[in-house]
């Protein structure tokens, strides 16, 4: 019945974390890919081609991260699973920032990940290996950013109906 609007924020406030801006999930093992079957769904509205919808853990977390992302400029989704044995990354095959609703899905199996946007699919065959942190879920940027070393990525736009399950 709603749906989370995550409104455009330069750079954060303060070169800290900004907290109205982000929605988190406390640290839980269930949203741990692992080495297993995992799949992420949402459905997303945005124009500003940049930032990190969602993730858990970030680059060089112990354990790996997974994370979605809309940052290569031309307003593509990009499913990236990192482990500390393997990573594999892909693009969807059309843009999104057109300002209306899209589905997208994040599948990622011990040897392939793959974005499905409103049932088309893009595939990268790589084994991505272990992925399991402590770190919480964040949805609509990083959880620890400082804006001079690393950067927060806010997204901007809105999510809505998230799911993840493992299968």
């Amino acid at each position: 019945g709603s749906y989370h609007n995550f409104p455009y924020v330069p750079g954060g406030t303060g070169r800290t974390v900004d907290p109205q801006h982000l929605d988190v999930v406390p640290a839980n093992n269930l949203l741990n890919p692992g080495t297993g079957n995992f799949m992420v769904s949402f459905r997303i509205n945005f124009t500003l081609p940049v930032g990190n919808v969602m993730q858990k853990g970030q680059s060089g977390t112990v354990g790996g991260f997974w994370k979605v992302q809309a940052d290569d400029g031309q307003g593509k989704i990009a499913c990236s699973f990192v482990s500390p044995t393997g990573s594999a990354s892909v693009w969807s095959a059309g843009t999104l920032n057109d300002g209306t609703w899209h589905t997208v899905t994040c599948t990622r199996t011990p040897t392939s990940v793959t974005v499905t946007v409103d049932g088309t699919s893009r595939t990268i065959n790589h084994t991505t290996g272990n992925i399991a942190n402590t770190w919480p879920l964040s949805i609509g940027g990083k959880t620890k950013c400082d804006q001079i070393t690393v950067f927060c990525d806010y997204f901007h736009g809105e999510v809505d109906d998230v799911l993840i399950q493992s299968f």
